[in-house]
């Protein structure tokens, strides 16, 4: 099932598949709230993008954000936020996002990635399937995961 998904850059034309998903987690969020958002993070000098991981079709099962920023600890880290992933439990869609960030990672010369996992609606203690794939890989800081680049990966 390799390649089942692909990471691409959220635009504002690609906007309404964003907002699927989105929508599916808070329905109480308007399409318009959703392009304001996408707007505020595609600003000069934002440093941050959205970034859907789609399937074959073209449908957004995964979106997150992300920034560059230097920890105290870890050095030059992007920092990645998932804002909305599918419910259903799939090890290739976690396996596409943990690839995805840390691809973004290299090409902004950081040493390793920090994932922040939101709840879920009305149970922040729940944990997601993405969470559960990363017990074991990633070092818990906080409620964050950090995990350094693998040497020799490019």
């Amino acid at each position: 099932m390799e390649g089942a998904f692909r990471a691409v850059r959220l635009e504002r034309d690609r906007a309404g598949r964003g907002f699927a998903l989105v929508h599916f987690f808070d329905p109480a969020l308007k399409l318009e709230d959703w392009l304001a958002y996408l707007d505020a993070r595609d600003r000069p000098g934002a440093g941050s993008d959205v970034v859907a991981i789609e399937d074959s079709r073209g449908y957004a099962h995964a979106l997150f954000t992300h920034e560059v920023e230097q920890d105290l600890r870890h050095g030059r880290v992007l920092r990645v936020q998932a804002l909305a992933c599918s419910g259903v439990p799939s090890p290739v869609l976690n396996a596409a996002i943990v690839a995805a960030a840390e691809r973004i990672a290299r090409e902004r010369g950081c040493k390793g990635v920090v994932l922040e996992i939101g709840g879920g609606a009305g149970d922040e203690d729940a944990e997601t399937g993405l969470e559960a794939s990363l017990r074991g890989r990633f070092e818990k800081v906080a409620s964050a995961y950090y995990r350094p680049l693998p040497v020799g990966d490019a």
